[in-house]
């Protein structure tokens, strides 16, 4: 009878080690994954900057960084574009102070730059273009999206689903490293 319930005993000091074992295994596993996933996700990111060669109705750029905001700026003095939207502005900040960071004249951004305080966060941005874009008149037209190289996938699909229907054509401009205006890199 002693062996009986030494054997009992015995078996419940296991099971919760054998718990133990698979918790810690399921942890490690799902760590693995998570840093596969994001080394995967670092590797398919865009590493050169390319030329935008393309003409759209409009630029939309998702704030974050003076630099974005700039090189959108950029992209509609150059004429590839006819009006600019800078979505997700801080409600603090005024339009004379982003006029300041762009590289147009004081005449281009008051007739083609649109500044949008609504958004706060990726799918704000999205509604914020949909709304743009209709008030505009780029309903089915072709838009340049300015943001981050990883924050691009995430901004696309989130305007492919604010725009369903109306054709539009996105194309990303996500440059890795921005020269500043004073001639240093600098990253997004």
């Amino acid at each position: 009878m002693r062996s009986h319930a030494r054997d009992r005993e015995a078996r419940g000091w296991a099971a919760p080690g054998r718990w133990r074992l698979a918790v810690l295994a399921l942890f490690c596993f799902l760590a693995s994954a998570f840093v596969a996933g994001f080394i995967g996700f670092a590797l398919s990111l865009e590493r050169t900057e390319s030329t935008l060669t393309v003409q759209a109705d409009g630029v939309v750029v998702l704030t974050g960084g003076s630099d974005r905001v700039y090189e959108a700026g950029g992209l509609l003095a150059r004429g590839q574009a006819r009006r600019l939207l800078i979505t997700g502005v801080n409600r603090a900040t005024r339009g004379h102070e982003i006029a300041k960071l762009l590289p147009v004249s004081r005449e281009l951004f008051e007739c083609c730059v649109d500044l949008g305080y609504r958004a706060q966060d990726t799918i704000g941005n999205a509604r914020e273009t949909r709304d743009w874009a209709h008030a505009h008149g780029i309903g089915a037209g072709s838009l340049i999206i300015v943001t981050s190289n990883y924050h691009m996938p995430r901004a696309l699909a989130e305007l492919s689903a604010a725009l369903p229907g109306r054709n539009s054509t996105l194309s990303p401009w996500s440059a890795i490293i921005f020269a500043s205006r004073t001639g240093s890199a600098t990253s997004p």
